[in-house]
């Protein structure tokens, strides 16, 4: 069973958000809800409807992107910057946004962005607990899960 996940585009600029509608539609897991020319209007939009991806360029009047993800404080939306200024990327990491894309990004750059995002997505979904040990993340079915048990600084899991 596949599953979809609602986006959201915020960028000022008609080609930009032309490019990520088109990506979006050829994307087999991706739905496009709305897509904003103004940060307010997409602010008013994301405070009473909830996206798993939001699109976002950071240079924008008004609102910036950045003041936009301060401004919502959802800290389970998961952004993607899509913007033509790089000297952004090191304040997109200290702000957890996964991705950061440059315009105009290539289907090949925006299809390995997407998969960072529903990989993270596929890690805190309600059927599987992700348990990591260093680099290594396993999936358990929480089906599987009898009881979890603190051990010092581990932790036991018995179960099926």
């Amino acid at each position: 069973m596949s599953t979809t996940y609602n986006c959201v585009i915020i960028d000022d600029e008609p080609a930009p958000r032309e490019i990520l509608a088109k990506y979006i539609v050829r994307h087999p897991s991706l739905n496009l809800l709305e897509s904003f020319d103004e940060a307010p209007k997409a602010l008013n939009y994301l405070r009473k409807n909830k996206p798993d991806i939001i699109f976002l360029d950071i240079e924008m009047p008004e609102i910036t992107g950045i003041q936009l993800i301060e401004r919502l404080d959802i800290p389970s939306l998961h952004y993607i910057f899509v913007t033509a200024h790089s000297k952004y990327a090191t304040k997109s990491y200290d702000m957890d946004v996964v991705a950061f894309l440059t315009k105009p990004p290539s289907y090949e750059k925006f299809t390995k962005s997407v998969n960072k995002v529903l990989k993270a997505l596929n890690y805190f979904n309600e059927e599987t607990l992700v348990l990591t040990s260093g680099k290594k993340h396993t999936q358990i079915p929480k089906e599987h899960i009898d009881w979890i048990e603190a051990d010092n600084y581990y932790v036991k899991l018995f179960g099926r």
